[in-house]
């Protein structure tokens, strides 16, 4: 499999956008195809980055992916339809474990659960809106 993401594209073009408060980073290259990324901490992007420190213009420079995919407070803005079928965004669940530093098995345990959880009051919810319709 190629990397989707080698070519180089323009500031105005990128493959993603992500912000947090006053930050912006559109991705405009990834140097590994994104199922190597996972495996990889050290993995790099190429960024146009905007702060409030840059004045209202993009800075351009590498740096590394997981922090940009991994805090819970930068959210996915604008991205192509290739971009979110390989990095999915994270559900808000999931931003919350990371936040209290739940481990990956940890993670998945808590996550498992409550989708459970959820499934069964949902299965409720519904049951009773169907005896409520036939009423």
């Amino acid at each position: 499999m190629k990397n989707p993401f080698s070519k180089t594209r323009k500031i105005h073009e990128p493959y993603a956008i992500y912000m947090m408060a006053g930050w912006e980073w559109r991705i405009l290259k990834t140097y590994q195809r994104p199922d190597k990324e996972k495996n990889n901490s050290y993995a790099r992007w190429l960024f146009a980055t905007k702060s409030p420190h840059t004045n209202g213009d993009f800075e351009i420079g590498d740096g590394y992916s997981r922090p940009i995919l991994e805090t819970p407070q930068i959210s996915l803005s604008k991205c192509s339809p290739e971009w979110r079928k390989h990095y999915p965004e994270k559900t808000q669940l999931e931003n919350k474990l990371i936040v209290i530093g739940c481990s990956e098995k940890k993670n998945k345990q808590i996550k498992d659960k409550l989708i459970s959880k959820y499934l069964e009051t949902e299965k409720e919810r519904r049951l009773a809106q169907i005896f409520e319709d036939l009423n």
